[in-house]
């Protein structure tokens, strides 16, 4: 990489500069937080549209950090504002910014900062406290049960409100059922510090990143030799992975999906080609036809992980040469795709040459390719 291009300005949306707070992201997390409040005013329950609001007018940090929040916002991209309002109604009375009370709609209601969800079949809300079922819960008091903090902003969940986790576009996927797999929640735990771990050591960005949207990581089953995992482009800070015993795929599933969960929240901000949904195409990484969309996305989550790879080879890792390889191979032929077959707006021709210069760097460790495979930058 030359020095110009070490110095030309990102994106936000590969990997952000080192030791500095990730912009674009946070950028793009409060233009969708105030979107969702502007969809929710106009659809929504006004009893809690109207608090959000003069949230916003007062403490706009705060309300973004309400409105963008993983559990409500879901339920509001998929339609569900009777829910998405009782998530907001919970954490504005945790912060004693509640005015009077609220009933809730449903019959449970979950908080991450709580890391708890109630049930009842009567619930109310006041500032500070939640009557369920005539017994009344000091919202201060509550032990965290079904989201373990693993990081500060990340977390570990098992309980899961995305009503389109059985909805599932991958060919060789049944959805994303939550499950434990039949292991215990602390081998799960244990397993995701590790990785964490070494995303921390060798992206420290990444977890700045995954910190700055809240990110809970969904366990969907246990998987000895492969690993599937998954996002939504409705989920915006969520991850979906399957526990595997070498935690250094459980950290290349990470950086993966955290990639789209980026992607994901900048499509509804950023158009980044003008043919995303109408060119079809061969994914490196797929056995079905993609849209030339679905072969940008990848390569924008591979592309990191090649990265991630390099990285721990360069600390001594030498275990993972052969899977970088082929990850290069891949995403080699996928940016040739894109190349191809793309029409990129300005701000995704920014990003397409952004990860050329990335995977640029990962082509000069001349590392033995499978046959057949172009290694042409």
């Amino acid at each position: 990489m030359s020095a110009a291009e070490a110095h030309a300005p990102s994106t936000g949306l590969v990997l952000p500069p080192e030791h500095e707070a990730p912009r674009r992201l946070l950028q793009l997390r409060r233009a969708e937080a105030w979107r969702l409040l502007k969809a929710h005013a106009a659809t929504g329950d006004l009893r809690i549209a109207r608090p959000l609001a003069d949230l916003a007018r007062s403490a706009p940090d705060d309300a973004v950090d309400v409105l963008a929040d993983p559990i409500a916002s879901v339920l509001a991209r998929c339609g569900r504002h009777d829910d998405a309002a009782d998530a907001w109604a919970l954490e504005l009375a945790r912060r004693g910014a509640l005015p009077g009370r609220h009933d809730l709609h449903g019959k449970h209601v979950a908080n991450l900062a709580l890391g708890a969800i109630f049930s009842g079949a009567r619930m109310t809300l006041a500032s500070g406290k939640i009557v369920i079922d005539g017994r009344t819960v000091a919202l201060g008091s509550v032990a965290p049960e079904q989201f373990v903090e693993l990081r500060p902003g990340i977390r570990f969940a098992t309980y899961d409100p995305n009503p389109l986790a059985l909805v599932e576009a991958h060919p060789d996927k049944r959805g994303n059922a939550l499950s434990l797999g039949g292991r215990d929640a602390r081998e799960w735990i244990a397993a995701l510090n590790e990785a964490l771990a070494i995303v921390e050591r060798h992206l420290p960005t990444i977890i700045d990143e995954m910190r700055a949207l809240s990110m809970v990581l969904v366990p969907v089953g246990y998987e000895p030799e492969k690993h599937l995992s998954a996002s939504y482009r409705e989920y915006v800070g969520a991850c979906y992975l399957t526990l595997h015993p070498d935690v250094r795929t459980m950290a290349e599933a990470i950086v993966h999906e955290f990639q789209h969960n980026k992607a994901n929240l900048a499509s509804y901000h950023d158009a980044l080609l003008e043919n995303a949904l109408g060119t079809m195409v061969r994914s490196p990484v797929r056995p079905d036809l993609r849209p030339i969309w679905g072969v940008l996305l990848a390569v924008h989550a591979f592309v990191p992980v090649a990265e991630l790879y390099r990285r721990m080879l360069a600390a001594g890792d030498v275990r993972i040469q052969s899977r970088l390889a082929d990850v290069i191979a891949r995403n080699d032929e996928g940016l040739r795709t894109v190349r191809e077959h793309a029409e990129p707006t300005r701000i995704g021709a920014a990003l397409i040459e952004e990860l050329e210069a990335l995977h640029a760097t990962h082509l000069a460790l001349d590392l033995a390719k499978p046959a057949g495979v172009s290694w042409e930058a």
